[in-house]
């Protein structure tokens, strides 16, 4: 998922980050994309408190994004936001997406650990194990998004993820907020 949808719509966000509208319907497909309504909300939340540090800190277009986002113009997800503020302070796109997938396995690590599924030197193995693969996506051209019938072409099919997050919906319990 994270390399035909994230990375995508990181890549072309990083690349819109002077348009705001383009970049909302942008965020508006990433929306249809999250068929699982806690893959959206956690999208968004952590969408908008990337945006909210980046306006206190006054990075440029945080805060009209932000207000975007308010104005209910604009939803904020993460690989958009994450786009937006590395674009315009001057991160490339090579290392914008290094890094969306470095904090994507190190927050799977994470969770793992704080399940008590790994220990810290197996998560440690697992992150060395995975940097062969990352190095081959990172490696490799991103999927470049067309426009079919005015809608982005992405791709974000994977069903197992999809429906484990669906049961997870309806479960009283929370293991994390998102």
């Amino acid at each position: 998922r994270w390399r035909t949808l994230e990375a995508p719509v990181l890549t072309l966000a990083h690349r819109l980050s002077n348009d705001l509208n383009a970049l909302a319907e942008l965020d508006a497909e990433y929306e249809a994309m999250a068929l699982a309504t806690e893959l959206r909300d956690g999208s968004r939340r952590a969408g908008g408190a990337l945006l909210s540090v980046h306006e206190k800190l006054e990075t440029p277009r945080a805060a009209d994004y932000r207000a975007l986002i308010i104005q209910k113009k604009a939803l904020g997800h993460l690989p958009v936001a994450q786009g937006l503020i590395w674009g315009v302070i001057g991160v490339s796109a090579v290392d914008a997406r290094a890094t969306s997938a470095h904090l994507l396995c190190t927050g799977l690590v994470s969770a793992a650990l704080r399940l008590g599924l790994v220990g810290h030197l197996d998560a440690q193995r697992v992150l060395l194990r995975v940097r062969v693969t990352l190095v081959d996506i990172l490696s490799s051209p991103v999927v470049e998004p067309s426009r079919i019938s005015g809608l982005f072409d992405f791709n974000a099919y994977t069903p197992a993820t999809e429906i484990a997050t669906m049961r997870h919906e309806t479960h009283d319990a929370r293991l994390f907020a998102n």
